[in-house]
């Protein structure tokens, strides 16, 4: 129980604080994606979702926390 309790917390207060300190402007966010598109041949994955053009915050929080909760389930 207290893992699922720190893993919720954590995911959480990270998402929290992530949002609350990654205010970029639209042309910083394209300009940080250009610099991860020159590293896709070291890092494809990475570059291939575009991480830092996607703005829907709550959209991917949902989306996460669903994740998080789906494995979360007690084994018995």
């Amino acid at each position: 129980m207290n893992g699922a309790i720190w893993s919720l917390w954590n995911y959480v207060m990270g998402a929290t604080i992530t949002r609350a300190n990654f205010d970029l402007s639209d042309e910083d966010m394209f300009a940080g994606q250009q610099r991860l598109a020159h590293l896709s041949a070291e890092y494809p994955t990475i570059e291939r979702a575009r991480l830092l053009l996607d703005n829907d915050w709550d959209g991917v929080f949902r989306k996460g926390l669903g994740l998080l909760l789906d494995g979360l389930v007690p084994s018995r």
